[in-house]
């Protein structure tokens, strides 16, 4: 579903897809995810990256990652708790190194590009895929611009159909 999405929405027409695990090695984890990674190695229509673990999801080890949702929401609040992180631990820092007025600027600068990557208002909302119907799911606290960003998103689903397009590789893939 990740792959169709990634192909009809976002033109990436070969996304790798990887499997959040507790190690790179087939082998690890436990047995839903051994059983995910073996049937994922197997499929022909899809570009297996392998497993990746947390250290590596934050440089793009695979275009789609792949978890269960007690997993995925954990990384989900956590990539978003980073901007309020790093605000805070580099104006201590800042201040414990007594930086000048022109180097808070710099530094402040920096990281105002970095925390663009983790601030969910700059991304909006996400597809619920498998569902009958085109579904974004965004905080209960999305401001009115991020509103916006889900309504765009959702009318971009609907006009290249992913719903039509999951459901036909379901299909094809059953016969």
């Amino acid at each position: 579903m990740g792959t169709i999405y990634a192909r009809l929405v976002l033109d990436n027409d070969d996304p790798t897809v990887g499997l959040v695990n507790i190690g790179e090695e087939p082998g690890k984890g436990n047995e839903l995810v051994k059983q995910a990674h073996e049937r994922m190695r197997e499929a022909e229509d899809l570009h297996f990256a392998g497993n990746v673990e947390g250290g590596d999801l934050l440089f793009y080890a695979a275009d789609i990652l792949i978890c269960d949702g007690f997993v995925g929401n954990v990384l989900l609040k956590f990539g978003e708790s980073m901007t309020t992180v790093l605000s805070e631990m580099t104006g201590k820092e800042m201040t414990e190194q007594g930086l000048d007025a022109d180097e808070r600027t710099l530094v402040t600068g920096v990281l105002s590009e970095v925390k663009k990557h983790f601030d969910p208002e700059s991304q909006g909302g996400a597809p619920l895929l498998g569902v009958n119907g085109n579904v974004l799911i965004g905080h209960g606290r999305s401001s009115p611009a991020v509103i916006k960003k889900m309504i765009h998103a959702a009318a971009d689903l609907a006009s290249v159909d992913v719903v039509e397009a999951i459901e036909e590789a379901f299909r094809a893939d059953a016969a």
